[in-house]
């Protein structure tokens, strides 16, 4: 999923708590290859709530308190008994 992040308004929400790379590595650094996961899941538990002023086009994600199915999939896949 591409997110349109506003940058601008990003920095200066977190102006005095983090520095410019703390704010680039925790937002908008993506996933590498050395990492397990699934597909995208929009309902899935581990989605952060993202606010409408952090992004240019004024979509807001809100986070989730449920496992979705998928989440639900991946720990059994993760976790299988021996």
């Amino acid at each position: 999923m591409q997110i349109n992040w506003n940058k601008p308004y990003i920095y200066n929400y977190f102006k005095g708590k983090y520095t410019t790379e703390q704010i680039d590595y925790y937002n908008f650094n993506t996933v590498g290859n050395n990492y397990n996961y699934s597909t995208y899941d929009l309902y899935s538990i581990m989605h952060y709530d993202i606010p409408n002023t952090f992004r240019l086009d004024g979509y807001s994600i809100s986070g989730n308190t449920d496992l979705s199915l998928t989440d639900i999939n991946y720990i059994r896949r993760m976790y299988r008994k021996s």
